[in-house]
């Protein structure tokens, strides 16, 4: 599934299920094929502060078609929102 060495596939495993998750130096572009599949028909998000999207978003490009970003400055107020 992966092409890249270095990657680490883990699952997170969930009441509902298990999620999958992806780790390592060219996770995303590597996984790329799946995830536009994936994404292709589910609403996502990447939720990020402004200052790990500024350093990090450029390689998060890939994600640009398919999810939406959210940013948060304040990660102790997020956590006590209400939904």
């Amino acid at each position: 599934m992966f092409s890249t060495q270095g990657i680490i596939p883990l699952r997170l495993h969930h009441p509902e299920g298990s999620t999958p998750v992806i780790v390592g130096e060219g996770a995303l572009s590597s996984a790329l094929p799946e995830l536009e599949d994936w994404l292709a028909r589910r609403t996502a998000f990447l939720v990020t502060t402004p200052r790990v999207l500024a350093l990090h978003g450029q390689r998060l490009d890939v994600l640009t078609r398919a999810a939406g970003f959210l940013t948060a400055e304040d990660w102790d107020a997020v956590k006590r929102a209400k939904a």
